[in-house]
């Protein structure tokens, strides 16, 4: 698994406070005050933070897009994974701990695992560009690579090889369809948040069932509107 699922994967974590501050994951650096871009590992760190926060503006902005398109690609990812983080919090919050849950395999260890790897993966830098290689670790953590882009005096995650917008056959209208996909799926996500706050969801079970059933539904939907518009192509 690359580095960059992991952080797809990084949720189920209380939120934290915009603006607090917090030790770095080595106890020898010094405390920072998030957000940091000053460093490829500050940078991370503050992308933890800002899953941690389920707040998409924070997240976003610890991406870099050298397109229109590539930002809106980052700006759909932040804005589903604040939704994942805040849907599981609340969850956890109403329903309690999920059953069955193995030590180590929650987000939450995911996230404390990367944080904890983080001093010991491989840095390299060249110019404006950057890489930051984890080695695997028996604590969640695979190895794998992700990329930095310096803008003035901070890095950045790049975008565009972080969800790997320039593999063969991925056209701009593939890439835009993912988005808007991610955008879907994030109100959906927001639906089933609300519900747990209501009261309306009240087991781990009735909400994996509620949580397949939307996406189940929305699927079927967007597969029905795709149909319809392929035939009215064809009768023109």
């Amino acid at each position: 698994m690359k580095c960059q699922i992991i952080l797809l994967a990084c949720l189920l974590v209380p939120g934290a406070v915009m603006g607090q501050t917090r030790p770095a994951a080595d106890a020898s650096r010094p405390a920072l005050k998030y957000p940091d871009y000053t460093t490829p590992r500050r940078t991370v760190e503050t992308f933890v933070w800002a899953v941690k926060s389920h707040n998409a503006k924070r997240i976003a902005e610890c991406l870099y897009g050298r397109t229109p398109l590539e930002k809106q690609v980052s700006t759909s990812f932040a804005m589903m994974t604040a939704a994942m983080t805040n849907m599981l919090r609340v969850a956890r919050a109403h329903l309690g701990r999920p059953p069955n849950q193995q030590p180590g395999l929650s987000a939450s260890d995911r996230l404390n695992a990367m944080l904890t790897a983080l001093p010991s993966a491989t840095l390299v830098m060249k110019a404006k560009h950057a890489t930051l290689t984890f080695k695997p670790t028996a604590s969640a953590v695979k190895q794998g690579t992700l990329h930095f882009v310096k803008r003035g005096l901070n890095w950045k995650l790049d975008a565009r090889a972080m969800f790997h917008l320039k593999e063969p056959g991925l056209t701009p209208k593939i890439i835009r369809q993912r988005a808007s996909d991610e955008r879907v799926f994030a109100h959906l996500l927001d639906g089933v948040t609300a519900d747990v706050k209501a009261g309306k969801i009240k087991t781990w079970h009735q909400f994996s069932v509620d949580f397949e059933t939307r996406i189940l539904s929305e699927t079927a939907k967007r597969q029905a509107e795709a149909q319809a518009k392929k035939k009215l192509g064809k009768s023109k």
